[in-house]
């Protein structure tokens, strides 16, 4: 007869791998440098916060109570532990929120069997956003000068960025609402940013630096990336090699390398992208790979070699989002990072400014 484990022997038994914490490869970070994968420490607060938010990913893999029931009780046996040991030898006050998020994940899918609990919802914006692509190049194509366009490019892509279901506000805001993609695309042109908060002219002091430097573009979500191909466009069209990164394993909306792939397939944006109606082939200067990531942003310390190579090669590193800004922001980095983000949860940012949901901000997180 095979033995029922407890949610608490559970959870011990999928959370082996994190018993001993990974690190960031050489090169990466600042040698002798702390990295966490977080702005946030974990704190009884958040392990609420995230217990809706296990839920949600719960309830989008199955409809089956029973299922629902066992796979709630495992994420709240690990929640439980806020004040202890997440796994054995690692308090969970001493961990980052992120990896928090990245252990609950992987109780949901091993109960679940489902990997990719928000698929349904990736395709539905991708689809919307794709059937405004046109509206959405003629935003940047408007534009008559050089780098007004490059502006108007990356204020696409901030706009876009709303489009996030890690953020339980704007999850409701959006299960609400929608996303209205016409009435956003009016903004772009005019998008104000918070003051002091805007690094726009250095990402184009940079541009000038590397006139044909490599691109390493971090993604954040799925339909927000058709927002951000103006940007990716450009960066083509100047001969600069651009490499897109996505998540390894889903979480929540983030696109995958995977779903990368798949819309490169699609014939209206490989047409938009060559700007000429000739498909997209190895070669033409755009690469996809996976990150390693399986949580929010992006983990150093799971980066996959092909990221590190990128990473060490490329003249720009564009960062997508707030899980980004989590991730990199604050951590002693080897290289400069920019970072296009709306703001969704303030007390993530550290800037000595007072920040409200919904800001625009654009910042240039310098090499250590």
């Amino acid at each position: 007869m095979r033995r029922v484990l407890t949610p608490a022997a559970f959870v011990d038994q999928v959370l082996v791998p994190w018993r001993t914490p990974p690190v960031p490869p050489p090169g990466l970070v600042r040698p002798g440098a702390d990295y966490l994968p977080s702005s946030q420490l974990m704190s009884p607060a958040i392990a609420r916060r995230f217990r809706g938010l296990a839920w949600d990913l719960i309830v989008r893999s199955t409809s089956q109570a029973g299922v629902r029931r066992r796979a709630l009780a495992a994420v709240e046996a690990l929640l439980a532990r806020v004040d202890g040991e997440a796994a054995p030898g690692r308090r969970m006050r001493e961990m980052a929120d992120a990896e928090i998020v990245e252990m609950y994940c992987a109780l949901v899918r091993a109960i679940t069997g489902v990997a990719d609990p928000y698929a349904a919802v990736k395709r539905a914006y991708t689809a919307q956003a794709l059937a405004q692509l046109p509206a959405i190049a003629a935003v940047v194509e408007s534009v008559a000068t050089p780098a007004g366009r490059w502006r108007a490019a990356m204020s696409l892509g901030i706009l876009g960025n709303a489009m996030d279901f890690a953020d339980p506000l704007k999850r409701a805001e959006l299960e609400t609402g929608g996303f209205d993609m016409a009435s956003e695309l009016r903004r772009a042109r005019t998008l104000r940013y918070a003051r002091g908060l805007d690094a726009r002219d250095a990402f184009l002091a940079a541009l000038r630096r590397a006139p044909r430097g490599e691109v390493l573009f971090l993604a954040d979500n799925a339909g927000e990336i058709v927002f951000d191909l103006p940007l990716i466009r450009l960066w083509l069209a100047a001969g600069r090699p651009v490499t897109l990164v996505g998540k390894s394993v889903p979480c929540y909306n983030d696109v995958t390398a995977d779903d990368l792939r798949a819309l490169l397939r699609d014939r209206r944006v490989w047409r938009y992208l060559s700007g000429t109606g000739d498909k997209l082939i190895p070669g033409t200067g755009l690469a996809v790979l996976a990150g390693g990531t399986r949580t929010i942003g992006l983990d150093l310390r799971r980066a996959t070699p092909p990221l590190v190579r990128a990473w060490r090669r490329a003249a720009i590193v564009y960062a997508k989002g707030q899980g980004m800004v989590q991730t990199l922001r604050y951590a002693a980095l080897t290289r400069d990072v920019f970072h296009a983000v709306q703001v969704k949860d303030p007390a993530y940012f550290h800037e000595g400014a007072r920040l409200h949901p919904g800001a625009a901000l654009f910042l240039h997180t310098k090499s250590s």
